[in-house]
């Protein structure tokens, strides 16, 4: 029998925005899109003005955090909507607690620093000035901007 494949890549991706890390202990839940831009895959969520509703804006940190977009493969791409991104009015999966990869900003970012979003652009970087904290939330290791990290969650769930 002939040999098919004979070469492999050898540089895979270690994971992917929304991508959801391990099996941990997790919590999710759902929430209508408001943004007429939808919200991409492994940004942060937070609550929308309506009921049941999220944004991508904190609105300067006002809004509450509600958790990290989930990606979804089966999501159909309708003609002039963007790959990876959940349109307006779509129910989206938010992961509230456990561990999933997300692309870190401008900003390189430290292990067990605390997980912020730039407000300007929804980003992910450390905590500082202009940035929105992630309660309970802390990269696991450090690495330099455009790069791809595992974010956690590893606290109770207030009932």
């Amino acid at each position: 029998m002939p040999v098919v494949q004979d070469t492999f890549n050898t540089n895979y991706d270690i994971g992917y925005p929304g991508m959801i890390a391990n099996g941990e202990t997790q919590n999710r839940i759902s929430r209508t899109i408001t943004d007429a831009a939808g919200i991409a895959f492994g940004s942060a969520a937070f609550q929308g003005v309506g009921i049941h509703t999220c944004q991508k804006s904190s609105a300067a940190g006002a809004a509450k955090f509600l958790g990290i977009v989930i990606v979804d493969h089966g999501l159909p791409i309708m003609p002039g909507q963007t790959a990876d991104v959940y349109p307006q009015y779509s129910n989206v999966p938010l992961f509230q607690r456990g561990s999933i990869w997300v692309k870190v900003g401008a900003t390189a970012v430290t292990q067990s620093g605390q997980v912020a979003v730039l407000d300007a652009d929804g980003t992910f970087v450390p905590a500082g000035a202009g940035a929105t904290n992630l309660p309970g939330w802390q990269y696991d290791w450090a690495t330099t901007p455009g790069n791809m990290v595992q974010i956690s969650n590893n606290r109770a769930i207030a009932v």
